[in-house]
């Protein structure tokens, strides 16, 4: 074993070892994994969830003014950023 990591383990006061012996070895047990398929699911199921959601407020009495919150949004740049405030004060 490493001399240091030997100095460090007579360094550890008593009640940290007593923690550490109380603990089980294997650590908690781990949630699988989800497969690439699962995970692609899941996206697509919130893309379409998320564009349904877009074509209510699309749809709704504030459509015109988030339509072109929107359409800002698409072509903005960084520079843009007064340009933004500007926008979102005018929708109302």
């Amino acid at each position: 074993m490493n001399a240091f990591l030997e100095y460090a383990e007579k360094q550890k006061p008593a009640a940290v070892k007593a923690r550490a012996s109380a603990r089980p070895k294997h650590g908690a047990p781990k949630r699988p994994k989800r497969s690439l398929a699962e995970r692609d699911g899941m996206f697509s199921l919130w893309k379409l969830w998320r564009r349904e959601r877009l074509e209510a407020l699309l749809a709704g009495p504030h459509g015109t003014a988030a339509h072109e919150l929107v359409t800002f949004l698409q072509a903005m740049t960084l520079t843009d950023e007064t340009r933004l405030v500007e926008v979102v004060r005018a929708g109302g």
